[in-house]
């Protein structure tokens, strides 16, 4: 099985990928047919919402110990019940749902899981990286370890296009993932995340 940051996940494929996420399987979003289809242009044409405003330090974590996607996806809901003070089976729920509709892994060791969840507030970001990759069922089969979070308020509308491509948009530059890889601290981590 390939391992992360290699073949079909590229910077390109990444992107693809994203955009098929936030236009043809997420039924919650649907952007406008302007959206421009390369991805060059993909992130830039959503406003420029950046990263800090959405994942504070608080909300980074490192090396985390999950064996199987199903942990994770209960990892990530443990994680944002705490922030958020939602139930936890309410947000786990809402991840495997969104999973039904296609996998949130977007190739090259990264997973991007997305869902509206009813009574939030407003939007809640979470990024970690994994202490060894496991096999999300990514798009390009390989296997993932590092995961951007994104949960949106049941009505919350041109968020999760910006969110999500916020996201999509650090990670895909030169290098970024490679050093969030090598952090040891949520620290480190977080200064390679929002250097600003």
């Amino acid at each position: 099985m390939p391992r992360p940051g290699y073949g079909f996940g590229s910077q390109t494929g990444v992107f693809e990928a994203t955009q098929k996420a936030l236009i043809g399987q997420a039924t919650w979003s649907k952007t406008p047919a302007c959206v421009p289809t390369s991805h060059i242009f993909f992130a830039e044409w959503f406003s420029e919402m950046q990263i800090s405003e959405l994942i504070p330090l608080e909300h980074v974590d490192v090396r985390v110990r999950v064996a199987t996607k199903t942990q994770l996806l209960k990892e990530l809901s443990r994680q944002t019940a705490k922030i958020t003070n939602i139930d936890e089976s309410l947000v786990l729920r809402a991840l495997n749902d969104r999973e039904q509709l296609g996998s949130t892994g977007v190739g090259g060791g990264i997973a991007l899981p997305h869902a509206r969840i009813p009574g939030l507030k407003q939007s809640v970001g979470l990024l970690m990286s994994l202490e060894r990759p496991i096999d999300y069922g990514a798009i390009d089969e390989g296997l993932v370890d590092l995961v951007g979070l994104l949960l949106l308020p049941d009505d919350a509308k041109s968020d999760a296009n910006s969110a999500l491509a916020c996201i999509a948009r650090r990670l895909r530059e030169p290098g970024v993932a490679a050093e969030l890889r090598k952090a040891k601290t949520a620290e480190n981590f977080y200064k390679v995340l929002a250097p600003n």
